[in-house]
């Protein structure tokens, strides 16, 4: 599982252009009743969304790795806990609005399919020692440009959004576990920092907070 730092007004703005293009709709006059009822739901409440990737304001990071063929039932139903740490990259003072998660699948077939790594033998191989004869299949649900899949990406919002600019970092920590009133659905606990990177041309007190966002949320 992954996190990308990103400003959701780019959402909002490529939704009223589509809307206006393809259906003659204009939901200019919706800005400000939109923000103010949408707000309360969607600062607790993961958001399906198709992320471009030119709304990433950063590279991504790692925050959850399990191998589905080694872990047990009860393992799995432990919290996923993980330190975040991310660049915001780009030119331009802007906002991060939310946090994107995603993840990806690796298909690499079972232990007697992966390549082996033993010396050759005159012996002939059994099944479990033949290497393999297929490459590993990656399924990436990360933002794309052609289209998201239908997992989409789960949009994580801070509100009120935190100023960021060129350098400053994303720092903190997420809790992932499983509901209480529905296993099969999950709650996220992200607590996440601005700290102040250099400036330019110009003298910064490198390590400065610029804000900070505690937020709890439900994955419907």
């Amino acid at each position: 599982m992954f996190l990308h730092p990103t400003p959701t007004h780019a959402h909002r703005e490529r939704f009223a252009g589509e809307a206006q293009e393809h259906y003659g709709v204009d939901v200019g006059c919706l800005t400000k009743a939109y923000r103010e009822e949408q707000t309360l739901y969607y600062s607790k409440t993961a958001a399906w969304a198709d992320v471009n990737p030119d709304d990433l304001l950063g590279n991504g990071q790692v925050v959850a790795s399990m191998d589905l063929a080694e872990i047990g039932l009860e393992e799995s139903k432990k919290p996923l806990k993980a330190e975040v740490d991310l660049l915001i990259e780009g030119g331009e003072d802007t906002t991060c609005d939310a946090v994107v998660g995603y993840f990806d699948v690796s298909f690499r077939g079972g232990k007697g399919k992966q390549s082996s790594t033993s010396s050759s033998s005159s012996t002939s191989p059994s099944p479990t020692d033949a290497p393999a004869t297929e490459p590993v299949v990656t399924l990436s649900t990360e933002p794309c440009a052609e289209g998201a899949t239908h997992w989409g990406q789960q949009v994580f919002p801070l509100s009120p959004p935190l100023p960021v600019r060129s350098g400053d970092r994303v720092t903190g920590s997420v809790v992932i576990r499983r509901r209480k009133d529905n296993p099969r659905l999950l709650e996220v606990e992200l607590d996440v920092r601005v700290v102040e990177g250099p400036l330019k041309g110009a003298v910064a007190a490198d390590g400065a907070l610029k804000g900070r966002r505690k937020e709890h949320y439900q994955v419907e």
